[in-house]
């Protein structure tokens, strides 16, 4: 999936967990929003660290009281409309898991080396 695939309506899952609605080309949430002038196109985050790149999209099934229930999902970090939502896309990674000199680097860790030296 790509950033242009995204369709207000949708929900997105960041990597620190949080969701947001797209409206609009704002992934708004409990949080606040992100505006996707801040994601690129393979869904990942320009920001320095990979936090805010999404891992997964959903398309919840309408229902009758569709527009009321947006207010009440944000504020409940869309729990109970994830399990009448459509999983569209998820990100498939690889485990990067690294000892140097005994110390052991998460996965989020050496993402954010690389963004950093990429950058």
């Amino acid at each position: 999936m790509k950033k242009s695939d995204l369709k207000t309506g949708m929900i997105v899952e960041f990597r620190n967990g949080k969701r947001g609605l797209m409206f609009f080309g704002t992934a708004i949430g409990n949080y606040g929003g992100i505006s996707s002038s801040n994601i690129r196109e393979d869904l990942t985050s320009t920001y320095a660290d990979d936090e805010d790149d999404i891992i997964k999209v959903y398309q919840p099934n309408e229902t009758e009281n569709y527009c009321a229930e947006i207010n009440y999902w944000i504020k409940n970090d869309f729990k109970q409309i994830l399990e009448y939502s459509e999983l569209l896309w998820e990100r498939k990674e690889e485990k990067l898991i690294c000892t140097i000199d005994g110390v052991e680097y998460s996965e989020s860790t050496l993402r954010s080396i690389i963004k950093k030296v990429h950058e």
